[in-house]
């Protein structure tokens, strides 16, 4: 007859361990996830927009472009309305009949039905 010994278990033991474990793996990865982060920010982030700027740039998408639009002179109108001087640029827009405000709209009709 063959004599078995009785183990004591503990089985709160193992559990406990993995939780312990699982913790300071979870913790150490999101450590290193931030340090990859902050990493990128640092130097690979300021390199890939400046090739991205370069590239727009140098294709002339930043570079001005003349406006289609057509001029609109600024006049110097000022008045004073309840002490506070006002001013009003594009007074001369107001006058309907006149030749200057009809060759502007004519030209803002042609740029509008013309896209």
């Amino acid at each position: 007859m063959e004599v078995v010994e009785a183990r004591t278990s503990r089985p709160f033991a193992e559990t406990t361990t993995m939780i312990v474990i699982g913790i300071i793996l979870g913790a150490v990865g999101i450590g290193f996830f931030c340090w990859l982060l902050f990493t990128l920010a640092v130097y690979a982030l300021p390199f890939f927009a400046s090739v991205a700027a370069g590239l727009i740039i140098g294709q002339g998408i930043l570079a001005a472009q003349p406006s289609p639009y057509p001029a609109a002179p600024r006049g110097g109108v000022v008045e004073e309305m309840h002490g506070t001087r006002v001013a009003d640029p594009y007074r001369w827009l107001e006058e309907l009949d006149s030749r200057r405000t009809a060759e502007w709209v004519k030209a803002q009709n042609g740029l509008t039905r013309d896209s």
